[in-house]
């Protein structure tokens, strides 16, 4: 095992418990499964609380795809800025939302407040798709040239958006899923088209990523397979089954006598190149995403690397850059149970736990730094070695701290 600090889990601890004492009241567990895992964890937990309580019975409606503004009401001037004290190392700059919106907050401290009423968003390709309770919206990333995609309209008992998915990798489509709230197992997974308006009914899955700007990697309604659909025509054909002999053996060799999995989560590619490595995560019977859970990552050339940190009870896995990742892990809302693993695809061995992470863990732009949110507070600290040797350069620093920014969506350059 690798050794980040010496005193760093003490110094993260007491940290953490400090920010914790001055947070505001937990949401309920099922929201925070949603923050951690929105698109990982299965689509039982990921569905919960996705959007506010007035899209649960809204219908899903394609607007056309220019000349929808955002409400008067709550919206904020692209743009305002004001300077703040805080600062952060590794570069670029952050994404927050807060009950106030989306802002941005650069490593010198400066803070813009682009885009108000928002609850969520994500970015790709230079563009920022967000959501509130009126819609869907694609907005540049200082919040202008903003119009709706998607529409959010009350109507009894009729299909609703459930959640979104996220952009493709070059912005030109969203994927989302609509249903029968709180019916989950009637989720169906949508494409849109933002150019021309069109969309594609792609059917029922459990969990969906993109794979590449035509392809949406997708697990099965029953769990058991994972799947390419094509996002302009909803044709599927199968990638992985849960039963394939070397997942089998594979998840036997890391967990052994917990029998064949049961249960299968992709964690997706690492890149976007043909070649890129492909995490899947397995595990027996149990609810979230598994008893016993490994997280299996496919090289090429039939090599994989299995990784099987003590897990209380959830689980969740994200790429970094240059082939590095991050697993996450704790019992629901007991921020003492939650830790933080660094892995990359050159080592079969993980960091040490890292405390905590249980709001979100993720990378700066150059792998060089991790960020680590815990209720109101985010934590920073190096990329440890070896794993930053993947990076330009391995940082040394003492630990630094955000408070009150609201919650991290995106670390961008």
């Amino acid at each position: 095992m690798v050794n980040v600090m010496d005193d760093l889990e003490e110094r993260i601890r007491e940290a953490v418990n400090v920010s914790l004492a001055d947070a505001e009241p937990r949401p309920g567990m099922m929201e925070a499964i949603r923050v951690r895992h929105r698109q990982h964890l299965t689509r039982a937990a990921a569905t919960s609380v996705l959007t506010v309580a007035a899209v649960a019975t809204a219908v899903l409606a394609l607007a056309l795809p220019r000349g929808h503004s955002l409400p008067a009401s709550g919206a904020t001037k692209p743009g305002k800025a004001r300077h703040a004290v805080a600062a952060f190392p590794g570069g670029g700059r952050l994404l927050f939302a807060d009950r106030g919106g989306l802002k941005w907050l650069y490593a010198d401290g400066r803070q813009v407040q682009i885009a108000g009423g928002f609850t969520d968003a994500t970015v790709a390709a230079g563009r920022m798709v967000a959501w509130n309770g009126t819609g869907v919206y694609v907005m540049s990333l200082n919040g202008s040239d903003r119009h709706m995609v998607l529409s959010f309209r009350p109507a009894g008992g009729a299909a609703s958006v459930i959640g979104v998915v996220g952009l493709s990798p070059d912005g030109s489509k969203l994927a989302y899923y609509a249903g029968a709230n709180p019916v989950v197992t009637k989720d169906r997974l949508w494409a849109a088209d933002l150019a021309t308006g069109r969309r594609v009914e792609l059917g029922q899955v459990s969990s969906a990523m993109w794979r590449d700007n035509a392809t949406i990697l997708a697990t099965s309604a029953n769990g058991k397979e994972l799947q390419f659909i094509n996002s302009a025509t909803g044709s599927r054909s199968a990638y992985l089954t849960i039963s394939d002999p070397a997942l089998v053996r594979a998840y036997e060799h890391a967990q052994p006598g917990a029998g064949a999995p049961a249960v299968m989560n992709a964690g997706g590619f690492s890149d976007s190149q043909p070649s890129a490595s492909f995490a899947v995560q397995l595990g027996g019977a149990g609810p979230f995403v598994g008893r016993q859970p490994a997280e299996l990552v496919l090289l090429g050339a039939g090599r994989m690397v299995t990784y099987a940190p003590p897990t209380p009870q959830q689980f969740q896995f994200s790429w970094g850059p240059d082939g590095m990742f991050l697993i996450q892990t704790g019992a629901g809302d007991n921020p003492a149970s939650w830790k933080t693993y660094v892995g990359s695809i050159s080592s079969g061995r993980l960091s040490n736990p890292i405390p905590y992470g249980m709001d979100g863990a993720t990378f700066s732009p150059g792998g060089d730094v991790i960020a680590l949110q815990d209720g109101n507070q985010v934590t920073f600290l190096p990329t440890p070695r070896p794993e930053c040797l993947r990076t330009m350069r391995c940082q040394t620093f003492q630990l630094k701290y955000l408070a009150n920014r609201g919650r991290l969506v995106a670390w961008v350059p």
